[in-house]
């Protein structure tokens, strides 16, 4: 059996790779802008990819979720595709991820080998034991939020006119991500660590006496970092969604080209002034005191 599964990975292994290249090609004639072609193939990529894990995990979890004994013994095809789909995917990614260049994805590289690394320990144990799919299915729940997080990743990679002409969508999209997020990651996570537990304490027998050591041990302790993971990521989330609902980037950015434009037209004033002052006709700290008061408002206002 293990040879079997083996052989399907690496079938799976392949066929994620020619979906990588068939994606990079597609971005480079979609998305000729993008700022890294690796970002944005991946982008393209996960519009694809996750929605068909989204539905897979759904019909796991339904189907395995009614009983004690389902939930650490059962095993439906759409679990089993899952766990195929996820861990073929990470073997693949984890190279990959080697290819962005972007800053904030060279920074977050450490954290996202971590992820990487759970995933392809705890979907493989499962993939190749044939246990506990339930477990991961729940868990695989959380891929709804990756399915909002690939369309802000490809309006990173559109001209400044696509921005604009779906900047609607893109608000929406982002909200909806960080509903998902707060649901689906910082709610989720914890549910199905104590409905873990639940069943090892109300059901021992028919829990952890159906599975080894490693899905005792791994299981849990894999579900509690990627929650850590998810609350680490969850500001920059937030901060995002916000930003993007209220452009307060945007106001910002317009505020201070504004107060500099009236800095420059009160000094030009000033400067000018200067004759009338010799004149007795010009007050300088009243001058001084709009060009303050005028300059402070503005950022405030932006704020």
């Amino acid at each position: 059996m293990a040879a079997t599964v083996a052989h399907e990975v690496a079938i799976y292994s392949v066929c994620q790779v020619a979906a990588y290249a068939v994606c990079w090609k597609a971005s480079e004639r979609l998305m000729p802008k993008a700022p890294d072609r690796a970002f944005s193939a991946d982008a393209l990529y996960g519009l694809f990819y996750y929605p068909a894990l989204v539905l897979l995990a759904l019909d796991a979890t339904v189907r395995l979720g009614a009983d004690v004994t389902t939930r650490w013994e059962g095993t439906v095809r759409s679990s089993q595709i899952l766990g195929r789909l996820l861990l073929s995917r990470m073997l693949v990614h984890v190279p990959y991820l080697f290819l962005k260049r972007r800053k904030e994805d060279r920074r977050m590289l450490p954290l996202y080998l971590t992820h990487h690394a759970i995933v392809i320990v705890v979907y493989g144990l499962g993939t190749f034991r044939g246990r506990a799919h339930f477990w991961g299915a729940a868990n695989a729940l959380c891929e709804v939020t990756n399915c909002f997080c690939t369309v802000i990743e490809l309006f990173a990679c559109v001209s400044s006119e696509a921005k604009e002409r779906w900047k609607t969508l893109h608000r929406w999209n982002s909200m909806w991500f960080s509903i998902s997020y707060c649901a689906l990651r910082l709610m989720l996570f914890p549910m199905v660590f104590l409905w873990y537990m639940n069943d090892v304490i109300t059901h021992p027998d028919l829990s952890w006496a159906k599975v080894g050591n490693a899905e005792r041990i791994l299981y849990p302790l894999a579900n509690l970092m990627v929650f850590g993971l998810s609350v680490n990521w969850a500001l920059p989330v937030v901060r995002g969604t916000l930003r993007r609902l209220f452009g307060t980037e945007e106001q910002l950015a317009m505020a201070a080209e504004t107060a500099a434009a009236a800095v420059a037209n009160e000094t030009a004033a000033a400067v000018a002034g200067r004759g009338e002052k010799e004149s007795g006709e010009f007050d300088a700290p009243s001058s001084s005191a709009r060009l303050y008061q005028r300059h402070t408002s503005l950022i405030k206002s932006a704020q």
